[in-house]
């Protein structure tokens, strides 16, 4: 873990950015809401991305625990397209990771035998949704099911929302599983030249933890990658592969959190790789497992001690501009796509 300084950085709008950029932090103050989140809930902080890292294969580990083998974000002879999935430009290809390295890609709309978690959740009659930035604006990239041919070009594209801020006007009536994702301003990518990724979780977390849905909810607050910051921890790489990538975060949210201290903040040290979120999602629905990469993850279980009385809710503390109502008006951004 000490090559950060030798990687050769392109800035998305030009320019080089300051020596030593991978060593940048930000101050607490400037994340108060996640600080909040981590001190009355728990923090998850040995958690590692799919060996894969970028964007697009994040993404998909998160609904599928596979990216059909690809390792990098879509793209047309190097350029990172801005639309991602099915709809992708005629030519865009990601590329296929054969063990050793990359070869040549596959247009990135995945048909069947690829399943993902909406199979599982079919099979048993249950519900679920997913909150996107409309096809064609910045943050779609990240609308997962865009590259499952089955549900993008079928009756289930109804349950792909959109804009994703309808989040907070229809929290009370989420079904058993939901995924949301952000817009580019509001994802904390180092490139927004945003600081509203905070106050739009909070906002997100407190729209479902208001309402009757809190006493039987899990939150999982998460980012895809490791955005390219130095990180300290060497990842505990498996022979399968379960776990490989850099840590990412996770901040687990429930009446159930087992720590509710703020004094005495609950930090969780076990190992999980970001696929054991689906793992979790497959064994609180007794769903079964859509193959060997969630069925080897360890589910996020040690976040929770279901023994404890019910923790009521308390709202997150956040910005008193970036509230609730300035993000249901918030017009949806055109920005240079993520191009980790």
């Amino acid at each position: 873990m000490d090559g950060f300084n030798a990687g050769k950085i392109t800035c998305p709008r030009g320019g080089s950015p300051p020596p030593n950029y991978a060593y940048s932090y930000v101050n607490p103050s400037d994340v108060a809401p996640y600080w909040s989140m981590a001190r009355n809930y728990t923090l998850e902080d040995m958690t590692f991305e799919d060996p894969t890292s970028p964007s697009f294969q994040s993404h998909q580990h998160l609904i599928a625990g596979q990216s059909d083998n690809t390792s990098e974000n879509p793209q047309i002879n190097g350029v990172t397209q801005t639309v991602w999935g099915c709809d992708s430009p005629v030519g865009t290809l990601a590329d296929l990771y054969n063990g050793e390295g990359d070869k040549p890609g596959v247009f990135p709309c995945f048909s069947p035998p690829y399943l993902t978690v909406a199979d599982l959740l079919d099979a048993k009659g249950l519900t679920w949704k997913y909150y996107a930035p409309a096809i064609g604006s910045t943050g779609s990239i990240w609308s997962a099911f865009d590259a499952v041919s089955r549900i993008r070009y079928g009756p289930e594209w109804a349950n792909v929302i959109t804009p994703q801020t309808r989040i907070l006007t229809e929290a009370p009536n989420i079904p058993s599983v939901t995924y949301v994702v952000p817009s580019f301003p509001d994802s904390d990518h180092a490139s927004s030249n945003s600081a509203t990724g905070p106050a739009w979780v909070a906002s997100v977390v407190n729209a479902i933890g208001s309402s009757q849905n809190w006493k039987n909810t899990a939150i999982f607050v998460l980012w895809d990658d490791w955005g390219g910051w130095y990180d300290h921890v060497v990842p505990p790489v498996s022979p399968d592969f379960t776990v490989g990538g850099l840590r990412v975060p996770v901040i687990c949210i429930s009446p159930y959190s087992e720590q509710s201290n703020p004094a005495s903040p609950r930090v969780d040290h076990t190992v999980h790789g970001t696929d054991g979120i689906l793992t979790f999602i497959e064994q609180t629905f007794n769903l079964g497992t859509l193959n060997a990469q969630d069925a080897k993850d360890t589910p996020f279980d040690s976040c929770f001690n279901f023994a404890q009385a019910p923790k009521a809710f308390v709202p997150i503390p956040s910005s008193a501009f970036y509230n609730r109502s300035y993000f249901l008006r918030e017009r949806a951004s055109n920005s240079a796509p993520d191009n980790d």
